[in-house]
């Protein structure tokens, strides 16, 4: 079997956190194009990962660009839309497989889009044998469609030794969430930080979109995340972080956080301040 479809990854995503700002802001109260494109471009990942999980080739080869080249980690490169569909068929028709994936960056400019994020695959021969995971890292270059929507047009991902690396991957993807969910309170992005923390209180939100209009803030984790419950995908890691403020207009807060990972990455479950 050909490994060029092995694992596929999700560009759309693919997948976070930084978007480039466009050209001229928009109006007060209308919509910013720059937002609503990154916001199409991580919500691929979706359709990308039901596509995938639920093995359907055809599905998938509709989420790339006509004339998109995939380089997965040995090099050997596929051209074209159907190109890809055949590979996926011949992976699914050998492997069950499921998929999740994390967005970490998506970044405009112009017609064309970067984005950058991490893969990870659970996978069993049909004809029989032990389950392998199989993770790494995928980067992106999406492309504009005539009709205003975006695509996958150059693709390439690594592989990493995934049962090795699982705690350190489990480590940074935290470190990554907690990046991006300070971005998002820095730019005030309501809809990122729900998207991040989906259990978010409305009071919650009012308060870190406070924080966000009078300073700059960063969220440093503190070592020695304790493993609280469950196994693989369905882990969750309680830790303590430290919200610091980057002036002196506002003091630092002591955190304590639950973490899950799902479907697209690791998201905040809970969140709560510690008193000195």
């Amino acid at each position: 079997m050909r490994r060029a479809c092995r694992p596929l990854l999700v560009v759309p995503a693919l997948a976070l956190a930084a978007c480039a700002p466009a050209a001229r802001a928009p109006a007060a109260g209308a919509p910013d194009p720059a937002a609503a494109d990154a916001a199409q471009i991580r919500n691929l990942v979706d359709t990308f990962l039901a596509a995938w999980n639920a093995g359907n080739d055809a599905a998938l080869a509709r989420l790339l660009a006509e004339d998109a080249t995939v380089i997965p980690p040995d090099g050997t490169a596929t051209q074209g839309r159907e190109a890809f569909r055949r590979a996926a068929a011949e992976y699914f028709r050998n492997f069950t497989a499921t998929q999740t994936a994390t967005t970490d960056e998506v970044s405009l400019h112009g017609d064309l889009a970067v984005a950058t994020g991490t893969w990870r695959v659970r996978e069993k021969p049909r004809a029989g044998g032990e389950e392998q995971v199989r993770a790494g890292r995928w980067l992106a270059v999406e492309k504009r469609q005539a009709d205003g929507s975006w695509l996958p047009w150059r693709w390439i991902f690594n592989q990493a030794d995934a049962a090795a690396a699982e705690p350190a991957t489990a480590e940074a993807e935290i470190a990554q969430l907690l990046t991006a969910y300070a971005a998002a309170i820095n730019s005030r992005n309501e809809a990122r930080v729900r998207e991040l923390y989906p259990s978010i209180s409305a009071a919650g939100i009012r308060d870190l979109m406070r924080i966000g209009s009078t300073d700059i803030i960063k969220i440093v984790p503190a070592p020695g995340a304790v493993r609280v419950s469950g196994t693989g995908d369905a882990l969750e890691i309680l830790l303590s972080a430290e919200i610091v403020p980057q002036s002196q207009q506002g003091q630092a807060r002591r955190m304590v956080y639950t973490v899950a990972r799902g479907p697209r990455g690791w998201y905040i479950v809970s969140a709560r301040a510690v008193q000195d």
